[in-house]
């Protein structure tokens, strides 16, 4: 089985990618949504999430907070990969989208990684059409890896944000290189 790990920072496109490798028959993990399930389903990390949003502000203003939310979250979504993969046996191919791949020091857990890139300043209108501030967006970049970091450690890196035909040309070239 290859394991691949698809990473980069919000909005690089690492959603559209993901759903590729979906529309391909092959399993995705997807790293938000297992740290979703974590938060919702530990009383403590919920309560930590609600109090920090209240007000108008976000867990993002509470550096201490959203260290505490990560070191607690991480290692149960870990797992959770980890029993993705061994649900995913039999497949030879199992894709985790998992934005924090870098900083969560996950490196090991992929045979290769890939690294969603895109020009910063697209980065910050895709998030924004999502309706969120631009203030939200520099916290989470700031919070992130630098993406050309990203890319030196990478096996693989995808530029998006110049073209859907650029993407699916690269994409294309990339599962070659697995099948």
């Amino acid at each position: 089985m290859i394991k691949i790990g698809v990473t980069g920072t919000i909005g690089s496109g690492k959603s559209t990618i993901s759903k590729k490798f979906r529309d391909m028959g092959i399993p995705v993990f997807d790293a938000d949504v297992a740290g979703k399930q974590v938060v919702r389903a530990d009383p403590i990390l919920y309560v930590l999430v609600q109090y920090s949003n209240a007000g108008g502000k976000s867990i993002l203003d509470f550096p201490q907070r959203m260290n505490e939310l990560t070191r607690e979250a991480t290692p149960k979504v870990m797992e959770k990969w980890r029993q993705f993969v061994k649900d995913h046996k039999w497949d030879k191919i199992v894709v985790c989208d998992i934005p924090l791949l870098f900083e969560s020091k996950a490196e090991n857990e992929f045979d290769y990684i890939v690294v969603i890139s895109c020009p910063k300043f697209i980065l910050k209108q895709r998030v924004m059409k999502r309706g969120k501030s631009e203030s939200y967006f520099e916290k989470i970049v700031r919070r992130q890896i630098p993406t050309k970091t990203k890319e030196r450690k990478a096996d693989f890196v995808l530029y998006t944000g110049l073209g859907q035909g650029l993407t699916n040309r690269q994409f294309a070239k990339l599962v070659s290189q697995f099948h």
